[in-house]
C-alpha cells in the first residue's frame, strides 16, 4: 500500500525565522527544519507529541496518550513519526510498543507485536532500508536488536552480537553500510560504543568503559557523536572518528547531563537535549546556543530534528543475524 501523502520534506528556512534563539549572526546559524519532541504531564499521567515548524509561533500538539513516550523519530521522508509507548501499569497490559503516526497526528499504526509486561523497548530508528525499522528490546535483562519491515510486521528479524547485549537506540550510517551501537559484553558490564558493518563483521570498539550511548552519524559518515559518562555522573557529548577513536573531541563539560544528540544536515552543528531544552553546539565544540522551548507544558523530554538530506537508501550490505 502507498505511504500517506504530505509531510515536511523540503522545508528548510533560515534559522532567524525560529523565535527564541540566542542572538548570533544569521549567516553562522544552520538551516532549520521541523522539530518533533515529546513531553510528559505527570499530573495527567499522559505523554504529548509536539511538532515545531520554523514559522510556527508555538509548538503544535499532534498527539497525546496515557503512558510514557520515551523516543520520537521523523521518518526519512518527513511524512511520519515513530514513537515508543510504555503503557500505564494495569490489568490487560501487554508491555512497550512501537507506533507510527502521520506528521499531522492521524493514522496511528502499531509496529511491534505484544511482548508481555516484562518486555521493554529501549530505543528505535528508521532503516536500514526504506520501509524498515530497527529497534532494541530488553527481555529478561538482555538487550536484543530487531529489524522489521513495515509491510510485514509479523516477521521481525534479530540482529544479535556474540554473547552481549544492546543498549538504547542504534544508528545507521548515512549509506546504511554500518551501524553504531551501545554494547556490553554481559548484563552489568561496561557499556561502550561500537561500529560494525551491517552484517556484524569488522566490529570496532570506539570507547573504553565510557557508558557511551545515543550515537548519531555526521552527514558524510566519517564521525559519530555520542553521549559518554566518564569521570562525571552526568552525560557529556563526544565526537569520535571510527578510524581513529583515540583522537576524540569532548564537546561539553558542564555536568548538566546532555542526551539525545542529533547531527544536523549541514555537518557543522549538533543538536542535543539538556535541562528540558534543545541546545546547539558546533562539531568542534567552540560555539554553543540554545532554543527557547522550555515553556510548560511544552518542555521537551526527547526530540528529533528533521533532515531532508537523510533518506534511507538501498546501499551497503543487508543486515542479517550476526
Amino acid at each position: 500500500a502507498a505511504r500517506p501523502a504530505g509531510g515536511v520534506a523540503g522545508v528548510c528556512l533560515l534559522w532567524a525565522a525560529l523565535s527564541g534563539v540566542v542572538a548570533l549572526a544569521a549567516e553562522a546559524l544552520p538551516p532549520i527544519a521541523p522539530i518533533v519532541y515529546r513531553s510528559f504531564d505527570a499530573s495527567a499521567k499522559e505523554s504529548r507529541i509536539y511538532v515545531k515548524h520554523p514559522s510556527d509561533p508555538a509548538p503544535q500538539l499532534i498527539h497525546h496518550t496515557p503512558g510514557i513516550i520515551y523516543h520520537v523519530k521523523w521518518s526519512p521522508d518527513g511524512r511520519e513519526i515513530m514513537f515508543n509507548l510504555v503503557p500505564l501499569a494495569g490489568p490487560g497490559g501487554d508491555g512497550d510498543a512501537l507506533y507510527t503516526l502521520r506528521a499531522n497526528g492521524l493514522d496511528i499504526t502499531r509496529v511491534t507485536p505484544p511482548r508481555g509486561l516484562d518486555a521493554h523497548i529501549q530505543g528505535h530508528t528508521w532503516g536500514p532500508y526504506r520501509g524498515q525499522v530497527t529497534y532494541v528490546t530488553r527481555d529478561d535483562g538482555s538487550g536484543v536488536a530487531w529489524v522489521v519491515d513495515l509491510a510485514n510486521l509479523d516477521v521481525p528479524r534479530k540482529i544479535i552480537g556474540p554473547g552481549g547485549t544492546f543498549h538504547l537506540p542504534p544508528a545507521w550510517s548515512p549509506d546504511r553500510s554500518r551501524i553504531a551501537y551501545a554494547w556490553a559484553a554481559w548484563e552489568g558490564a561496561a557499556i561502550d560504543l561500537w561500529v560494525a558493518d551491517a552484517d556484524g563483521t569488522n566490529a570496532t570498539r570506539l570507547t573504553q568503559q565510557a557508558r557511551a550511548t545515543h550515537p548519531s552519524w555526521s552527514p558524510d559518515g566519517t564521525r559519530v557523536v555520542c553521549v559518554t559518562i566518564l569521570d562525571d555522573p552526568h552525560g557529556e557529548l563526544t565526537v569520535i572518528d571510527p578510524t581513529n577513536p583515540e583522537e576524540h573531541i569532548r564537546l561539553t563539560d558542564n555536568g548538566d547531563g546532555e542526551r539525545g544528540a542529533v547531527w544536523l544536515p549541514d555537518g557543522r552543528w549538533i543538536a542535543y537535549l539538556v535541562n528540558r531544552n534543545i541546545h546547539l553546539v558546533t562539531a568542534d565544540g567552540k560555539e554553543h546556543h540554545s532554543l527557547d522551548l522550555d515553556v510548560e507544558p511544552h518542555a521537551p523530554g526527547a526530540f528529533d530534528w528533521y533532515d531532508p538530506t537523510r533518506p534511507v537508501r538501498a546501499l551497503g550490505m543487508s543486515p542479517q543475524q550476526w
